[in-house]
């Protein structure tokens, strides 16, 4: 079952605020919400792969909750993923440019 939430991207509840930022303690209220449904999410192997600003709905009381899980996965504990996914604007460069398992690799042995 679907959870029905009414409010707005976090990119738009943004450009509404005054300054076009938020202000210390909603961000730390936002933060905190994040990354206890990352936690939570982890803790049951379940990886997201696409956290951004437009995959986060706040409400008019200043509630957040994460969406856009459809590139999220399931892993298992001793598992490594490789696959590209994600949006493309928001990749780092080495990610683009094929490195990155290079990188991976090289600190692992």
């Amino acid at each position: 079952m679907t959870e029905f939430f009414e409010g707005m991207s976090l990119l738009n509840y943004i450009r509404l605020q005054k300054d076009k930022r938020i202000d210390p303690h909603s961000s730390l209220v936002i933060f905190r919400y994040l990354l206890s449904a990352i936690i939570e999410m982890h803790k049951a192997n379940i990886l997201h792969r696409n956290i951004k600003i437009e995959n986060v709905i706040i409400n008019k009381e200043g509630i957040p909750k994460l969406c856009g899980f459809g590139l999220s996965r399931e892993l298992d504990s001793d598992d490594m993923t490789w696959s590209l996914c994600g949006t493309p604007s928001y990749l780092a460069p080495e990610i683009l440019l094929g490195k990155m398992q290079e990188i991976l690799k090289n600190q692992i042995t």
